[in-house]
């Protein structure tokens, strides 16, 4: 889904769920007229509806706005690590660990001022 626009990824979302412009505008609190502009790219959703697209077709607001789920790019990552031998999965966990330390250490800095 990488390089398609917020409005392919809506509707492409969308007919996979099963759902027509129509049950889908009436889901979320639009007129079929203003779900087809916005899948045509000719309106951005506000925030509120945003919230209505990802609460109905069950997705996050990063899936529709970047194009690739959290759990996508976790899922990728973990069968990578999968094909390492187990010193090189240690190693990874270690760094991993330590990385994810320093994160933790910034986020509380930040979190302080």
């Amino acid at each position: 889904m990488g390089g398609e626009t917020i409005g392919c990824r809506i509707a492409k979302i969308r007919k996979n769920a099963g759902y027509s412009q129509e049950r889908f505008a009436e889901a979320i609190g639009l007129s079929r007229k203003a779900v087809v502009n916005i899948e045509n790219d000719e309106a951005v959703p506000k925030a509120d509806t945003l919230t209505e697209i990802c609460r109905t077709l069950h997705v996050s607001a990063d899936e529709l706005l970047f194009g690739e789920s959290n759990t996508e790019q976790f899922s990728k990552t973990m069968e990578r690590i999968q094909l390492l031998d187990n010193d090189l999965q240690n190693r990874f966990f270690e760094m991993s660990s330590v990385f994810l330390t320093g994160l933790e250490t910034i986020q509380a800095d930040r979190n302080e001022k």
